[in-house]
């Protein structure tokens, strides 16, 4: 139980985290390339395109990450559909940042309305898919860890039910054991004191040993 639910949260709850960072990442990226072509100071478009770069890393990082958690195949194709989208895009970003550091800023706002904003929700809609898949997926193996548990706790209460009726009536078997041969010299000593010396013992002093030795210290 300790391992699936460890799973659950790397596999599920983590990873969840870092396609989100990605998707925030992703967005940090479009803002910066807006501004790249709403400024005319050719030092500062540059700074942002750095910043772009940056930013890239992280996103490409968590992604990365994201990607080994996969463990379904279903997942795994709408991943590679997100990278492939993000790919297209990433390609229609850097021409538009070389047409705007090069004076072109019409052609790249042309550019980034056109191609770039379609690539760009194409991205965003897979992020979205990604999440919604990844949610799903993870509520089912929490739906089954859950009966997991619930049966695993079931189980214990009948086997420690179990133990407890086997240790009572083992209890109960040694106590007569004991108990009977005890009555019985009870029994004969009290016709002894009586004056009546007519007593035999029949168990066998073997037998009062072995008894002896199954009771508790």
């Amino acid at each position: 139980m300790d391992k699936d639910y460890t799973h659950l949260y790397e596999n599920y709850g983590v990873s969840l985290g870092d396609l989100g960072s990605a998707g925030i990442d992703f967005n940090s990226i479009r803002v910066r390339l807006t501004n790249i072509l709403l400024t005319d100071d050719i030092e500062e478009k540059k700074a942002l395109n750095n910043e772009i770069q940056q930013i890239e890393k992280v996103m490409e990082s968590n992604l990365d990450k994201f990607g080994n958690s996969i463990q379904t195949e279903n997942t795994y194709e709408a991943y590679m559909s997100l990278r492939n989208n993000l790919e297209q895009y990433n390609k229609a970003r850097d021409e538009v940042i070389n047409l705007s550091l090069s004076g072109q800023n019409e052609q790249a706002i042309a550019m980034l309305i056109t191609e770039g904003d379609q690539y760009a929700r194409d991205t965003e809609n897979a992020i979205q898919d990604m999440f919604d898949l990844r949610k799903k997926n993870g509520a089912e193996i929490s739906r089954q860890l859950t009966v997991q548990t619930e049966r695993t706790g079931i189980i214990m209460v009948i086997v420690i039910a179990l133990i407890m009726i086997v240790y009572i009536g083992f209890g109960i078997f040694i106590s007569r054991m004991i108990s009977k041969p005890v009555r019985k010299l009870v029994d004969s000593a009290d016709k002894i004191a009586d004056g009546d010396l007519n007593v035999v013992f029949k168990m066998q002093l073997s037998r009062l040993l072995q008894v002896r030795s199954k009771c508790p210290q």
